[in-house]
């Protein structure tokens, strides 16, 4: 059985709905777990001398976790008003699929809770990818205050929490870019949370991948004005025209290293094309986010892939 775990179940997420539509014709059972209310569908535990996964108090067999891409780490959890405390569930939820990939690590899409962190812990990734042989920023810091010698200018900044989510404050929880007027807002700085700092690249396309350990997909995008270059991911993409792009191989194979590294099935690195020609990966997407950018056939493409790949695991 298949549980793909997702963030997005009441509303309309294209991914789960593509997976949901394409399962079918690959034989495939599988069963969209709301995170929101995963501790009354799924439990665990050890019985007779065994370590068992439960799906409505029933036993399951084997058992694969599919991460959907709105479990990533800055999906925030989408939590409503009727949550008194949502950082203190955040921290619940975390600790509960944290544990779950301990249980199971290799009966996981694209990789454990842990692996999916790793993935999205941004210094670290940083300095994994640039040993794998790709471009990264020249700074990124993690603190409270903005490195304002390194950048007097312009900055990106985003908040940073707890694995499997953003920010215990909702109202800043979203990524964004800044202006040296705004690094001097306290409500937006002194406002006692971590946020990340990084350059400021200059560029006018933005570029989407999604990779495999065989396949390679990529599509580009001129972005909004300077101001809005590093928040172009965040605000009105359907307005974006995305358009196919051939990504270099030595970039590929660099993305497959760390992949690899990473001990990943797949991921959607994303870029920024400097007018010089370079690519600078600014994000990996580490349990992927390719609807919205590539087109339903494309989207359709990637989704029978992972189906595929799907269907091996489960004849393993």
């Amino acid at each position: 059985m298949i549980f793909v775990i997702s963030s997005r179940v009441s509303s309309v997420d294209p991914h789960l709905v593509a997976l949901q539509r394409l399962a079918p014709h690959f034989g495939l059972p599988i069963h969209i777990i709301d995170i929101h209310s995963i501790r009354g569908e799924l439990s665990f535990g050890y019985v007779d001398k065994k370590t068992v996964c439960y799906y409505q108090l029933r036993p399951i067999n084997r058992p694969i976790f599919y991460a959907s891409a709105p479990i990533r780490a800055d999906s925030a959890l989408m939590l409503n008003s009727k949550y008194s405390f949502p950082q203190v569930y955040r921290y619940v939820l975390g600790q509960f699929l944290e544990e779950l990939g301990r249980l199971f690590p290799n009966q996981w899409f694209p990789g454990t809770p842990q692996r999916i962190s790793n993935g999205d812990s941004k210094i670290f990734l940083l300095d994994q990818a640039q040993k794998s042989g790709l471009l990264v920023p020249s700074f990124c810091i993690n603190g409270m205050l903005p490195p304002t010698r390194l950048s007097p200018t312009i900055l990106c900044k985003k908040s940073l929490g707890h694995s499997f989510m953003i920010s215990n404050k909702r109202s800043y929880s979203k990524e964004v870019t800044i202006t040296r007027e705004c690094i001097l807002n306290p409500k937006i700085v002194e406002d006692g949370l971590l946020w990340q700092w990084q350059e400021l690249i200059d560029t006018s396309y933005h570029v989407r991948t999604h990779i495999t350990e065989d396949k390679c997909w990529a599509v580009c995008a001129s972005v909004l004005s300077k101001i809005q270059k590093r928040n172009a991911s965040t605000k009105k993409f359907d307005r974006l025209n995305w358009k196919n792009f051939q990504l270099a191989t030595s970039v590929k194979d660099a993305c497959k290293i760390l992949l690899k590294k990473l001990n990943l099935s797949f991921a959607s690195p994303e870029f920024l094309l400097t007018k010089e020609g370079q690519l600078i990966l600014i994000d990996f997407n580490p349990c992927g986010d390719w609807y919205g950018f590539f087109n339903q056939k494309r989207g359709d493409e990637i989704t029978k892939f992972h189906l595929s790949l799907l269907q091996d695991k489960v004849k393993e």
